[in-house]
């Protein structure tokens, strides 16, 4: 009995760990973010076929908040000397190459201001879009990541996103998009210590394509999330879950930046770490 013991004992010490998505299944979904999901009308049903769509939310256009009506180009920088005056709030959003950046700003709008492309690192400038008459600034910053680019020339956006995420003063927050069927790549998560180590803006993590992902996987996506940002430093507490094709998912976006440029005009706490443990919207 004891060496059959002992045999079992040395067969477990031999067996490999469990696989990442083995630990990743092991997570239990919380029933306060499957009851999100199904509210929201996000993750994958299997019982719905969804027609092809290209970033527009099925909602009519007059259906839209009139400060995300018209989203309208009004400035391009790929240096530091480029960069428009500081006036309107802004809000920016980055993510790795090809995260659906383009798709989900012209959902925001229901319209086509940014050109969606499925090769990664078309974005190669800061590109500065008005929302509304004078109400914010949105900005498009170039992926990180692969990018069909020269080396120098994928350093020099890095760079002025460097330059542009530590100094902008009018900066209120950050929009850091992860697909929601990969989750938090190591990345990502180097992208947000460096925020957090250094005077970077405040960041809000909103898990894209949640369409595609299984609401139990997403659950289990929004709560390892959840968690790194109760760790960090300058991330808000609660990640969003959106996708282009649930206008209500598109909606709770649009209300989170009008909360957050709804004061207006610079301020000098844009930079400040947050100071409770679980941060702000």
């Amino acid at each position: 009995m004891a060496g059959r013991i002992l045999g079992i004992t040395r067969s477990i010490l031999r067996a490999e760990p469990p696989s990442k998505r083995a630990t990743f299944r092991a997570i239990e979904p919380s029933r306060q973010w499957l009851d999100r999901i199904e509210k929201m009308e996000v993750g994958r049903r299997r019982k719905q076929r969804m027609p092809k769509q290209r970033g527009i939310p099925t909602a009519a256009t007059d259906g839209v908040p009139a400060m995300f009506r018209r989203m309208k180009r009004v400035c391009t920088a790929t240096t530091v000397p480029q960069l428009p005056p500081e006036r309107l709030p802004e809000i920016a959003v980055c993510g790795r190459s090809n995260v659906g950046k383009s798709s989900l700003l012209n959902a925001l709008t229901a319209s086509s201001p940014t050109k969606v492309s499925p090769k990664p690192g078309e974005t190669q400038s800061l590109d500065f879009y008005s929302l509304g008459p004078g109400k914010a600034t949105v900005v498009d910053m170039p992926g990180y990541g692969f990018a069909y680019a020269k080396e120098e020339k994928i350093t020099s956006w890095l760079d002025l996103m460097r330059v542009y995420l530590s100094s902008r003063q009018t900066l209120r927050r950050l929009y850091i998009l992860l697909d929601a069927r990969h989750g938090v790549k190591q990345i990502d998560a180097n992208f947000m210590e460096h925020l957090d180590r250094t005077a970077g803006p405040r960041y809000t993590c909103v898990l894209t394509k949640c369409d595609l992902v299984p609401p139990a996987d997403l659950a289990r996506q929004a709560q390892l999330l959840e968690e790194a940002m109760r760790l960090s430093v300058r991330g808000t507490s609660e990640p969003l879950l959106v996708s282009t094709r649930s206008e209500l998912s598109v909606q709770a976006l649009r209300q989170n930046i009008e909360r957050v440029v709804g004061g207006g005009g610079p301020s000098s706490s844009l930079h400040t770490p947050k100071t409770t443990p679980h941060g702000e919207d």
